[in-house]
């Protein structure tokens, strides 16, 4: 399950149960649980078996699945009791995870690589800004509002596809770092589509 194209940049990994208190501030209700614990349960006991992902020939119906539904269910009932949800989906992962500098260390020569994108947390209580990098104008946007259509992806059986309006829309993915079976699945967020081409520019600090 790690074979995932991580050429597109702007991705959040997290647990999957941590995902309501990063992406919304609000923990998964016992609902989640009561519709996943058993999956979870049976990844532990064959993590300890040894086996890897490919060895589970029911990792899409009977894993993958429910999960996928369990987490859509989740997030339509959030979006029912927080009725700015996807302003808070949008400013939590943008301000928190794209819009500030981050500083990769590189090999045994501790080359510092600064990786900075082209949005900015600034005016965030409305919008978000271009800064002027690279020849760029501020431009200004809106959050979404509504939470138009939440489905399954219909070109990865392992992705949900998350539509808002004002030009936004993400993409969630059920991903391991490893190729032997873990409890810990995680979610990688893609944003699939925005208001502006979401760019970074990276430079060398060595």
């Amino acid at each position: 399950m790690n074979n995932f194209d991580f050429d597109i940049s702007h991705s959040f990994l997290t647990n999957i149960c941590e995902f309501g208190e990063c992406w919304y501030n609000h923990p998964f209700t016992k609902n989640f649980y009561n519709d996943s614990d058993l999956i979870f349960e049976r990844l532990k006991h064959v993590s300890l078996l040894g086996l890897k992902w490919i060895d589970l020939k029911d990792l899409g119906d009977n894993i993958v699945l429910p999960l996928l539904k369990a987490l859509k269910n989740e997030i339509l009932t959030a979006y029912d009791r927080i009725c700015d949800l996807p302003k808070i989906i949008i400013e939590n992962y943008l301000i928190k995870i794209i819009g500030y500098h981050k500083i990769l260390i590189l090999d045994d020569k501790q080359l510092k690589l600064i990786q900075r994108s082209n949005v900015s947390p600034k005016n965030r209580s409305k919008s978000f800004v271009f800064e002027k990098i690279m020849g760029y104008e501020q431009n200004y946007f809106s959050f979404p509002s509504k939470l138009v259509d939440l489905d399954f992806c219909h070109d990865c059986n392992r992705s949900l596809d998350m539509y808002m309006n004002n030009g936004w829309q993400l993409r969630l993915t059920l991903y391991s770092d490893y190729d032997y079976v873990q409890s810990d699945l995680k979610i990688i967020t893609q944003i699939v589509g925005s208001p502006f081409p979401i760019m970074f520019f990276e430079f060398n600090n060595n």
